[in-house]
């Protein structure tokens, strides 16, 4: 499962998306601290944040995942969006 930034750099959010996207990836390695989340940034600015998920997995574990990277995540990308959109 993958969250994905891809704004370009010179986009209005995108410097504060990079801002917090450590704390993105924080909240989503305590809400999951068995699986092994990982993040980061690519050189064209992509910034992604990987949650594996089990290929023996079924639909309702894949949801709860999913729906707890939503819940852990979009309080902060809310914040990031709403911070610069008032600047």
């Amino acid at each position: 499962m993958c969250l994905h930034d891809e704004q370009p750099k010179t986009a209005t959010r995108k410097a504060a998306m990079v801002a917090l996207w450590p704390q993105i990836a924080q909240v989503a390695q305590t809400a999951f601290p068995t699986l092994a989340v990982r993040s980061g940034q690519k050189n064209s600015g992509i910034l992604w944040l990987d949650v594996p998920v089990d290929d023996a997995a079924d639909s309702a574990g894949v949801l709860d995942i999913l729906g707890g990277l939503i819940a852990t995540t979009a309080p902060i990308i809310e914040q990031a969006w709403d911070s610069s959109a008032s600047s």
